[in-house]
């Protein structure tokens, strides 16, 4: 069995999954809040053999992976225009009590000889070939847990959406990110204002 497989093996195990998880998706685009493609993801199929929805712990987290990124970085003027915070939906999605996941962290990386890149760069040529890897040699994985890049100790979760099934979630709520009421404690938190005026 090839290494790294090992590893994953025993790193894929059944969580119990939290009440609810985190999406944010831009509506501008025609999605939706159960909606997926095959678009070049951090965990996408290179070869299109699945489709991925990404979900995340909690409204900063998701705002970092989603909204934010790098666009602030090395940036004295911490300001998000109003029109990009006003093209996002949030929805808060309802997982099944329990998914089969690879937890993929540095400590896991480490152990099969995996470069880190595959969850803290922006490049994501890695990331996608070990999705892939993942996916063919583990068939009973449902997705990676991960943790986010922008932010330490916030965890994504990257469900597989395979051909001919639908997204394993529920929706409980679903609003624009803008109406949010803890979108500008969050923002706050994250040091950041609301232009109002782009």
């Amino acid at each position: 069995m090839d290494p790294i497989i090992k590893h994953f093996r025993r790193a894929t195990r059944v969580e119990t999954m939290p009440s609810h998880v985190l999406r944010i998706y831009d509506e501008t685009k025609g999605y939706t809040p159960l909606g997926f493609g095959y678009a070049n993801t951090r965990f996408s199929s290179p070869s299109k053999d699945f489709a991925v929805i990404y979900t995340a712990n909690d409204l900063i987290a998701a705002l970092l992976e989603v909204v934010i990124r790098d666009t602030l970085n090395w940036t004295k003027n911490r300001a998000i225009p109003i029109s990009e915070l006003e093209k996002h939906r949030i929805a808060s999605l309802k997982p099944p009590a329990e998914m089969t996941l690879l937890r993929l962290d540095k400590n896991l990386c480490s152990r099969a000889g995996i470069d880190t890149d595959v969850i803290m760069s922006s490049h994501q040529d890695k990331s996608r070939q070990l999705s892939q890897t993942l996916f063919d040699q583990i068939t009973s994985a449902e997705g990676i847990l991960y943790p986010s890049r922008f932010r330490n100790n916030d965890i994504c979760l990257a469900t597989y959406i395979k051909p001919g099934s639908t997204p394993p979630f529920d929706v409980a709520a679903d609003m624009p990110l803008i109406k949010h009421p803890m979108l500008k404690p969050a923002l706050i938190e994250l040091d950041i204002v609301i232009d109002e005026d782009h």
